[in-house]
């Protein structure tokens, strides 16, 4: 694996952004990203004085690295998302260029449609633990849900009817919401 700094990261970003299909990542991009992101932390938390040049340019690093990061990913994941929804309706994605945590996204984004359509269509009432997805659209969050939240409405009226075990996407304000009541925690390509 290349080893991961943030050149490589615009890279990656520059790539993922012109063209529609993915671009290829290593298997282990993802950890390698995690292992970047951390050892920069940790570089950053042994600086005392944080008024400091390398200070700051260490902080700037770590949240432009970010940034980029999320990009990245978002960018797949709506690729992600449309091969999922051409793989729902029989078609054959090319998805050669999946990491392994995005094909396990991958298939649990089509298992879904395909429940989904079953249900809407021909009757069938859902499973109790079917995981809903939705498109994540820029500054939303991917949570699994702990326990069941009763129906809410957030601010813009969308309702929300969230059941345990639900993989969901949800704008950040809500998502920290629910994170820090301990109803939900951020699910990561990982798992």
């Amino acid at each position: 694996m290349e080893e991961i700094s943030y050149k490589y990261l615009r890279e990656v970003h520059q790539r993922e952004k012109n063209t529609p299909l993915l671009s290829r990542l290593e298997d282990d991009f993802y950890q390698g990203l995690n292992e970047y992101l951390k050892n920069l932390e940790k570089e950053y938390n042994l600086i005392e004085d944080k008024d400091l040049p390398k200070a700051k340019l260490l902080r700037d690093e770590i949240e432009n690295a970010k940034r980029t990061a999320e990009n990245i990913y978002e960018q797949r994941e709506k690729k992600i998302v449309q091969a999922a929804l051409v793989a729902r309706k029989g078609g054959r994605p090319n998805m050669e260029n999946l990491t392994p945590a995005e094909k396990n996204l991958f298939e649990s984004i089509v298992n879904s449609l395909r429940k989904g359509y079953e249900n809407i269509f021909h009757g069938k009432k859902p499973e109790r633990n079917v995981e809903y997805i939705k498109k994540e659209e820029k500054g939303d969050m991917l949570l699994k849900i702990n326990q069941e939240i009763p129906e809410f409405v957030d601010s813009d009226g969308n309702r929300y009817s969230l059941k345990k075990e639900d993989v969901v996407t949800l704008p950040r304000e809500i998502a920290n919401t629910l994170i820090n009541r301990k109803v939900a925690e951020k699910e990561d390509l990982e798992n």
